[in-house]
């Protein structure tokens, strides 16, 4: 088989430069906690360009806050948009300390060959 045969075909999509309604924008940004333009870029089909200038906007007008970036990546959060996944808060702060406690104790260790012939 040849060089070209082997070769995986990549879908091309056409992506536009026109828009939706802001207001779709921003509805969708409030279900989010965090956004990039890639992520802006591929819901809804328009080049990146075209959504890091959104996003510039919409954090010039108060409505995104730019957490990190540099020129390459930028990561914006969303003022007053959904609470960031992955932090649980518990309410009984007893069982919690009983938990760290049982995972900082040192384990036993295990035993090599050597140790069991002798």
């Amino acid at each position: 088989m040849s060089k070209a045969a082997k070769k995986e075909v990549r879908e091309k999509t056409i992506r536009g430069i026109d828009l939706p309604p802001m207001k779709e924008i921003e509805a969708y940004l409030k279900t989010q906690s965090y956004v990039t333009p890639s992520m802006l870029a591929e819901k809804f089909k328009v080049r990146l360009s075209v959504a890091k200038d959104v996003l510039s906007q919409l954090a010039s007008q108060g409505l995104l806050r730019l957490v990190d970036g540099t020129n390459r990546l930028r990561i914006y959060a969303v003022v007053g948009g959904k609470a960031p996944t992955g932090i649980q808060v518990s309410s009984s702060s007893a069982a919690s300390e009983a938990e760290v406690a049982e995972s900082a104790e040192p384990k036993a260790k295990k035993k090599g060959r050597k140790a069991a012939k002798k």
